[in-house]
């Protein structure tokens, strides 16, 4: 891993780390991740596959949502960093970008609540995500 990478993954990822480390990674051959969706009355989940051996970093989230992982992964955000191995099932706060190591192929559903049972990606997104933090503190009403 290039030393910029090396460097931004030390310690806890701040906004600014955050969005660093993105950029570095945009440098390299870009990962295609096959994603997956699924529907239910009132909810939309989006599975991705992350094989082994990878660095990536995730969208933000506008909205609080259920996340399943099935792996073994290091996420780091701007509050913690932690280790998740086999099966895991929490709660994932709106606002975080989560930077990921892979050291074993890796499973991830996002699970949202659909209230308008909407089944346009590209509408689901603008729903869910901010491209960006400025957009995200925007839509979240946050003053600076």
């Amino acid at each position: 891993m290039k030393n910029e990478i090396s460097n931004l993954l030390q310690g806890l990822m701040t906004r600014q780390k955050a969005v660093a480390l993105e950029h570095e990674l945009g440098k390299l051959p870009q990962l295609k991740p096959e994603m997956r969706h699924y529907w239910a009355p009132g909810v939309y989940a989006r599975e991705i596959f992350l094989p082994a051996g990878v660095c990536v970093t995730g969208k933000i989230h506008l909205h609080a949502h259920m996340s399943v992982v099935l792996g073994d992964i290091t996420v780091k955000t701007e509050f913690s960093e932690e280790r998740i191995t086999g099966f895991d099932i929490r709660l994932a706060p709106a606002g975080v970008k989560r930077a990921v190591l892979t050291h074993a192929d890796t499973w991830w559903v996002a699970i949202h609540a659909n209230p308008t049972n909407e089944r346009d990606l590209a509408k689901l997104e603008a729903m869910f995500i901010a491209k960006d933090y400025d957009e995200l503190d925007e839509r979240l009403g946050v003053v600076s």
